[in-house]
């Protein structure tokens, strides 16, 4: 257990000590992928393993989305 809060933690320390300001957005992505290997492990009764994956899957078409959103958005609002 020692080591996955190790894991977690560097981070966050990382990110303090270079810049000097708590970013916690951080703890926000390790409960939503938690949360979501948990459903998809109790609901879909999948090993636990494999949701790891789905969820690293999921986690990645949402960013790739998002960032095709804001690209879209900065296209439609230059001016020609």
């Amino acid at each position: 257990m020692e080591v996955y809060t190790k894991n977690i933690i560097r981070p966050l320390n990382l990110i303090f000590g270079v810049m000097r300001m708590v970013n916690l957005a951080h703890g926000d992505f390790i409960m939503l992928g938690a949360f979501g290997a948990w459903l998809i492990f109790s609901k879909l009764n999948m090993n636990p393993l494999w949701s790891i994956p789905i969820e690293i899957v999921v986690f990645m078409i949402k960013a790739i989305m998002g960032l095709l959103n804001i690209m879209v958005k900065s296209i439609l609002k230059a001016k020609i």
